[in-house]
């Protein structure tokens, strides 16, 4: 059932398979989902990796196709002359989807 199609989930709750994989790809950026048969849910984990300030985000758009749903994300940087944060940062981005639809992840620029 494609009930509430999609989530932003609160990393701290995510389950323990997300974890592991948010260790590895936290610095080198990538995609990861993970389908949780206990619940039927489907988690899509995107990390950027590192960034040099703070400012970064991660925008998604999710397009729901007749067998499948498409989540497309890309980098939102910040914008000449903003003032960020002068620190190293991880922008990631956990979603949650309560369907049984097979799930594909694209970046787009």
């Amino acid at each position: 059932m494609d009930k509430n199609l999609e989530k932003s989930a609160d990393l701290a709750k995510a389950p323990d398979a997300i974890e592991v994989q948010r260790e590895r790809l936290k610095k080198a950026g990538g995609e990861y989902i993970y389908d949780c048969d206990d619940t039927g849910k489907k988690y899509v984990y995107i990390a950027l990796g590192e960034r040099p300030t703070g400012g970064y985000s991660i925008k998604t758009e999710v397009e729901k196709q007749e067998n499948k749903i498409v989540v497309k994300y890309k980098e939102v940087k910040p914008a000449k002359g903003d003032m960020v944060t002068m620190v190293i940062t991880y922008p990631e981005k956990l979603l949650i989807f309560d369907t049984e639809k097979e799930i594909e992840v694209k970046k787009i620029n």
